[in-house]
């Protein structure tokens, strides 16, 4: 998702990411409202740099040696490493005053930034909406469950993170022909680029990316139905859609709505959906950073009313005909991802 087009590359690509990182469990630095009440910490908020090698610290980016196979970095970056866990349904939690500190000192002119939540340490839609709202970001994006493509999977051959609170490691196995694979070295806090560029370049359009999926997977779907040019009934629409339930319960999570937001049941099945696929199908992240830059906001409420109308709370509405209803699909759909990332003239 190319939120910001415009900015240069010699801005320093920096990713902070709150994690379950084990080095920082296991040494007790585990940001919560009980720790951030303890004295050794009183001053944190006013002073977040104070807390930089115990709370948080960073790993450069580098190039992996010896390896030639890699271009020059010629984009300075950076991962910032810390375990934040929110009081879950907390108005006020110290834990996200310490994520905005942390988020501050980080937002810089010379900066691009991007943050990762953790959705299993209490981080949900309104922190991303938060965040958005009040800092200048590339994106901030909710990641969980090793799906997301901040993990890595050998399958797609990208990545950083892996399932264990560590950087992704996996020794050599020539009977496979699978060579050695490491994302990291953390006693020198060195980030391999290779790894970091492709996952900094996924997530710079993950959510073009995601919404492109859709409308291809929507259309996929329905053109199984036969058009005879005769008016259809939304509620046939809607019934076609449930035969697909992942993909049902993918367009509820799209369009982002009050009136039919997911159930946590219909949550918990859209998440096993996504780890059996090894991929992330919630949208809890997309609205708030499509929101948070104007120029895509009259584009993502046309496509979600005509969503909202036509397949998820029909209303008794009909479309003139399946492909007439296609057409406009795709087009809304098309609006949206081109007000995303404008074609270059």
């Amino acid at each position: 998702m190319a939120l910001n087009p415009t900015k240069t590359m010699e801005k320093e690509q920096t990713m902070l990411i709150v994690w379950k990182w084990r080095d920082l469990e296991k040494k007790g630095y585990v940001v919560d409202a009980d720790l951030l009440a303890q004295p050794a910490y009183a001053n944190t908020l006013e002073n977040i740099s104070e807390a930089f090698g115990t709370l948080y610290d960073e790993f450069e980016v580098q190039e992996q040696q010896p390896d030639g196979t890699t271009k020059p970095l010629n984009t300075p970056g950076k991962i910032v490493r810390t375990f934040v866990v929110r009081t879950m349904n907390a108005p006020n939690c110290p834990a996200v005053d310490y994520l905005q500190r942390l988020v501050e000192h980080y937002q810089k002119e010379e900066n691009d930034l991007m943050v990762f939540l953790h959705r299993r340490d209490g981080f949900v839609q309104k922190d991303v909406t938060l965040l958005s709202n009040n800092y200048s970001l590339v994106g901030c994006f909710l990641i969980g469950d090793g799906r997301d493509v901040v993990y890595y999977r050998p399958e797609r051959k990208r990545g950083l993170l892996g399932d264990n609170g560590r950087f992704y490691a996996a020794p050599a196995e020539p009977d496979q022909g699978r060579p050695e694979v490491r994302t990291a070295n953390p006693r020198k806090k060195i980030v391999f680029a290779r790894f970091f560029r492709k996952v900094w370049t996924y997530y710079q359009h993950e959510f073009y990316t995601k919404i492109f999926e859709l409308r291809e997977d929507l259309l996929r779907h329905f053109y199984q139905l036969t058009d005879d040019q005769s008016k259809v009934q939304s509620a046939i629409l809607t019934k076609h859609l449930q035969e697909d339930d992942a993909l049902y319960l993918r367009v509820i999570s799209f369009i982002d709505d009050d009136c039919c937001p997911l159930s946590p049941k219909q949550s918990k099945a859209l998440d096993t959906y996504g780890k059996n696929a090894a991929k992330a199908y919630e949208f809890d992240d997309l609205k708030a950073n499509l929101l948070a830059h104007r120029n895509v906001t009259q584009e993502y409420a046309a496509i979600s009313d005509l969503l909202h109308h036509t397949l998820v709370h029909p209303e008794d509405k009909e479309v003139s005909s399946i492909n007439s209803w296609l057409r406009e699909l795709d087009h809304k759909f098309s609006q949206l991802l081109e007000a995303i990332n404008p074609k270059k003239p």
